[in-house]
């Protein structure tokens, strides 16, 4: 451990700003400082859409590259051209009807295609689950799917049965305290790592 903070050590104005920012915001949940907690929230924002931008204009460059190499062109095409396309309708009106036709026919379409092939990946996993590892949990996950899967058709909206006890008691109870306990789990492993951050032990902004 103490070696750990040495090496985080040897960048020490990162590790001062770090530390500050990360008491700043402990201060101002604690009702200390929340003038200050907005000015930072707002800095992170505009770094973060900053970063965001940088991001989108190195994977455009990345793409033309393959194109001028004669690698995936049709990909890096549909990819460059959609940036553009995008980048042309935000900037030419926020209102612009082509946003809403973009929105309709094309994210929203290809996000279904996305949600059914997930289904199918999904329902194919469980059937290869179950025959290579045979256990009570196997058998668990393929029924929830199954079940999940019947209850959202015709058949099984015609049964009350399954529409009005057991469909809520797996969407309703199950499901969401096995949501709440991982999103637990995400909150006290978020904490662990910014107390750690805070005190120097790690250091995810320096190299």
């Amino acid at each position: 451990m103490k070696d750990r903070f040495k090496l985080s050590v040897q960048n020490p104005i990162a590790l001062a700003v770090a530390v500050i920012s990360g008491v700043v915001m402990l201060a101002s949940y604690l009702g200390f400082g929340t003038g200050l907690r907005e000015a930072l929230l707002s800095w992170v924002m505009i770094m973060a859409a900053a970063a965001l931008i940088i991001g989108v204009f190195n994977l455009t460059s990345v793409h033309a590259r393959n194109i001028v190499a004669g690698k995936g062109v049709v990909y890096s095409l549909a990819l460059i051209g959609s940036v553009i396309v995008t980048f042309a309708i935000k900037f030419l009106d926020q209102d612009f009807l082509p946003a809403e036709w973009v929105l309709s026919n094309l994210i929203i379409p290809v996000e279904s295609a996305l949600m059914a092939v997930l289904l199918i990946s999904l329902t194919y996993a469980a059937i290869r689950l179950v025959s290579q590892r045979p256990n009570v949990y196997s058998v668990v996950f393929v029924f929830v799917v199954v079940f999940t899967l019947i209850a959202n058709t015709s058949l099984g909206i015609a049964i009350p049965f399954i529409q009005e006890v057991v469909k809520p008691l797996i969407t309703q109870v199950l499901a969401s305290a096995g949501a709440r306990g991982i999103l637990i789990g995400v909150a006290l492993g978020t904490i662990t790592t910014g107390l750690r951050v805070i005190m120097g032990f790690d250091r995810p902004y320096g190299g």
